[in-house]
């Protein structure tokens, strides 16, 4: 099954936030204009829908899916409480698994346009051959209550910087509800 799928079916939550019972934390997003979110709860009592998506061990507790006209983002968010740490080596585990279940989707998809008589027909893939995972950012949040969130120790960071980018632009460690001012840079 692709990874899409499996997300929509299983893990789409309902709205445009995502709440953790546990720590009490809460993030969202409202969309703007012609913007897209899609907030799939990950991270459950069961191995079930961590084993759907290609991930084994600790998983980030959310994926949002974010789309306006210029770009497309997945977003793993952590909610935490105290342990910054712990909560970026669940998003680091989590784009590890990810990023690998989508690069064989990718795979598998180049294999079906090299044999599909309809792509070979024409210079584009047919509509159901599309690569829907290319071009698609990452970010990732870690969301604490308070004003000064904990510092996470260096080797996390460059873990962090390595697959999102800088802190503040590809992924922050935050207080705020709205991870917007996150996904739209």
């Amino acid at each position: 099954m692709l990874i899409l799928e499996t997300l929509i079916f299983s893990c789409l939550l309902p709205g445009t936030k995502f709440s953790d019972t546990g720590t009490g934390k809460t993030i969202s997003l409202k969309p703007i204009g012609q913007e897209v979110a899609l907030f799939f709860k990950l991270d459950d009592d069961s191995d079930t829908r961590k084993a759907c998506l290609g991930i084994t061990g600790k998983c980030c507790d959310c994926l949002v899916y974010f789309a306006d006209v210029k770009k497309s983002v997945f977003c793993l968010a952590e909610l935490k409480g105290k342990n910054a740490d712990q909560a970026a080596k669940q998003i680091i585990n989590t784009y590890d698994h990810l990023s690998q279940t989508l690069t064989h989707s990718k795979n598998a998809l180049s294999s079906h346009i090299a044999k599909c008589p309809e792509c070979a027909s024409h210079a584009n893939a047919c509509p159901h051959c599309k690569n829907t995972y290319s071009g698609i950012a990452w970010k990732a949040i870690i969301h604490q209550k308070g004003a000064s969130p904990n510092k996470l120790n260096q080797t996390l960071v460059q873990e962090l910087v390595t697959r999102f980018g800088k802190h503040g632009e590809g992924y922050d460690i935050s207080h705020k509800e709205d991870i917007g001012y996150l996904l739209r840079k």
